[in-house]
């Protein structure tokens, strides 16, 4: 009987998928500020808890993104199984999050417009 390699796969992929959540949160949380001044400039004292509720949600939204896609549903008994399957976990969670970065930078791109359009009134 082969062994399976699942579990190992398991403990590979969390502390990646954590990981990489964390480093690009951190890096956003950090240069976000700017770009949130730039949009609320008439409303300074919004910046930092908007930051942090920001990071807040993204944490939460994708490190429950990670453990979703954790779970294996069929036994992993190769060593090539074992990299195709962390390679397309991994990759499904760099592809999220740079699409959840996207849609949020629309977002406040759009609030900055509106913004802009109320200051001129």
């Amino acid at each position: 009987m082969k062994e399976d390699l699942t579990i190992l796969a398991y403990s590979i992929y969390l502390p990646i998928g954590v990981f990489v959540t964390y480093w690009v949160g951190k890096n956003l949380y950090k240069n976000g500020r700017l770009y949130l001044q730039q949009i609320f400039q008439q409303n300074e004292q919004l910046i930092d808890p908007l930051n942090k509720v920001l990071l807040t949600g993204y944490y939460l939204l994708n490190v429950g993104y990670v453990f979703v896609l954790m779970v294996q549903q069929l036994p992993i008994y190769t060593y090539e199984q074992l990299i195709e399957v962390l390679s397309s976990r991994v990759g499904i969670i760099l592809v999220s999050l740079g699409g959840i970065h996207l849609f949020n930078l629309t977002v406040l791109y759009l609030i900055s417009r509106k913004n802009q359009i109320t200051n001129k009134l």
